[in-house]
């Protein structure tokens, strides 16, 4: 572990561990938010474009080709009537299909669906412009010339016409489909990161712990050591102490401890020493005494 944090005390060494496990976990809540807002985001630009375009062209695709078979039917039909018995409907169906046209316009975000789009408007002119022409004849009773320009004009302009609205249809499920995938991208990425990110922040999380504890045991066996050797009377330990935390203190104390009783020994055993000289001193004493004591009496 650093030096710098051994040397922080333990209050501060446990909330430093455990911040920094929290921090991890925040940055993996905070990845997980980032992830699903993408997800959400791609969602609702697939909602707001592509599937909106898709369905009013889907809509004005079914009111165009009903449009083709209605003018089919009444241009084949022997009876006169039906250009006015379809004539509200007519009207209806132009309206709607004029609607939708300005509605699609509006979404189209794309320069290919822009360019196709053009196509499509000028072939709806046709389209139409043929398709009143045809009206008008079978209005006046010309059903045969009706008829011709419906075979050699209109069928041949509305398949183009229709063909050219299934492409356009076609592009909006493409790019859906390429959101949809992107979609799906962006949640397998997101759950492989997520994944990730959980496996290491359980890893830090059993690292830093072990780490910690161990930062904190060691030395309390060391201080341990250091109390039975100064207990059994070995004060000639070498105590080496770099820390500045509890247990620094503690081994600090220790050294001192050591020292102190060093000292006291030390004096103890010259006090020792002094008195068993002056023991030995007081005896020889008292031997030359006696000595001379008994030299004088004989």
């Amino acid at each position: 572990m650093p030096t710098f944090i051994s040397n922080l005390s333990v209050a501060k060494r446990v909330g430093f561990g455990f911040a920094s496990i929290l921090l991890l976990f925040f940055v993996t809540i905070l990845v997980s938010i980032n992830r699903l807002s993408a997800v959400a985001e791609a969602t609702r630009q697939m909602v707001a474009v592509p599937i909106k375009t898709e369905r009013l062209i889907s809509d004005w695709y079914r009111n165009i080709h009903t449009g083709i078979r209605r003018t089919g039917a009444t241009a084949r039909s022997s009876d006169p009537s039906l250009v006015a018995f379809f004539a509200e409907d007519q009207a209806a169906s132009t309206k709607s299909s004029a609607e939708y046209h300005k509605a699609i316009e509006e979404t189209l975000e794309k320069k290919r669906d822009k360019d196709l789009f053009n196509e499509i408007s000028e072939l709806r002119k046709a389209y139409l412009s043929t398709r009143d022409t045809i009206l008008a004849l079978k209005k006046e009773g010309k059903v045969d010339e009706a008829n011709r320009l419906l075979d050699e004009k209109f069928t041949p302009i509305s398949k183009v016409y229709t063909g050219k609205i299934q492409d356009l249809l076609n592009f909006q499920r493409q790019d859906i489909d390429d959101l949809a995938k992107e979609i799906q991208d962006n949640y397998e990425t997101s759950r492989v990161l997520l994944v990730a990110l959980t496996v290491v922040s359980v890893l830090f999380g059993v690292v830093a712990s072990w780490l910690l504890a161990d930062s904190i045991t060691k030395p309390l066996l060391k201080a341990n050591e250091v109390a039975r050797e100064v207990s059994q009377g070995n004060l000639s330990m070498r105590i080496d102490n770099s820390r500045t935390d509890e247990v620094g203190q503690l081994l600090e104390s220790l050294k001192e401890m050591q020292i102190s009783l060093a000292r006291v020994v030390s004096q103890v055993r010259e006090g020792s020493e002094s008195v068993a000289t002056a023991s030995a001193e007081i005896a020889q004493g008292n031997q030359d005494l006696s000595a001379r004591t008994e030299s004088q009496a004989s």
